[in-house]
């Protein structure tokens, strides 16, 4: 598969430092604010470096212009001024990285050459980051399993699209046209857990990909995705994937764990199941 370039999008200060990136065989543009759109539009490219420098606020709206145009492009994402709360909107937004300046020169060339790789290999078309590999979830069930009745897959879409809020049984069952019993009999026939466990698991493989990500604390990946309770946070995650929150974020520190081995860690229990809410 022929390289496309990758295209940088920094302040005129900046652009020296991109013409540094210690990345071989690459072609990279260096883009001002002002055009990169229109050039975007008419050129095309296998990544985009945004660096907002101290403008989170524009970093983030020109990121939604960008995902507009070509959702399914790898955006790096950079700023100056950095918080839990950009650096989630960053990700909902669809970034696929996201740095807090200043990085080392090394660092970012290895995340760049890395998400390539990626890229390359799989000749990807992404949705934003965070709904990736749940959405891959959805589409695995729906292949392995084409007769699923259309109700169990409209919940399945409900839980999916809702996984951050509280799930009650009752709304499960209302939107599959179905009792709370015969509900919760039928998904575990053709899923083969629970609704409550499968609410916990979609989470559990929410919370895996943002503890992939450099800057967000286990408190607020808990948070993220609807565990109110951290200590239950904790509990599911190891009973899931018989690590801690805090041990899986280490070993993805020193790379032992990277989005394409993370299937060792994506054990399912067969334990007591959850009560119905």
């Amino acid at each position: 598969m022929s390289k496309k370039p990758i295209f940088v999008i920094a302040s005129k200060e900046e652009h020296e430092f991109y013409r540094n990136l210690p990345i071989r065989d690459e072609r990279i543009i260096i883009l001002p604010f002002g055009e990169s759109l229109e050039i975007l539009r008419d050129c095309d490219t296998d990544m985009v470096i945004l660096d907002c420098g101290n403008d989170p606020k524009a970093g983030l709206q020109l990121l939604c212009n960008i995902k507009a145009i070509r959702r399914d492009l790898p955006v790096v994402f950079l700023t100056e001024v950095s918080s839990e709360e950009i650096s989630i909107a960053a990700f909902r937004k669809g970034a696929r990285d996201f740095f807090k300046k200043p990085i080392n020169i090394f660092e970012l060339a290895g995340a760049i050459e890395n998400l390539l790789k990626v890229k390359r290999s799989s000749q990807e078309r992404r949705v934003p980051f965070m709904l990736t590999e749940r959405n891959n979830i959805v589409e695995i069930l729906k292949s392995t399993t084409p007769d699923m009745p259309s109700n169990i897959l409209n919940a399945i879409h409900y839980i999916d699209e809702n996984i951050s809020r509280d799930i009650f049984i009752g709304d499960l069952a209302k939107i599959a046209k179905l009792s709370k019993f015969h509900f919760c009999r039928i998904f575990k026939k053709i899923i083969g857990m629970s609704p409550m466990r499968f609410v916990i698991f979609m989470r559990i493989q929410k919370a895996k990909e943002l503890l992939r990500m450099n800057n967000l604390t286990i408190a607020t990946v808990s948070t993220e995705v609807g565990f109110n309770d951290i200590s239950n946070f904790n509990r599911y995650f190891k009973q899931f994937t018989k690590v801690t929150p805090s041990a899986y974020k280490r070993l993805v520190k020193n790379n032992y764990i990277t989005e394409k081995n993370d299937e060792l860690f994506s054990v399912i229990p067969r334990k007591q199941e959850l009560p119905m809410r």
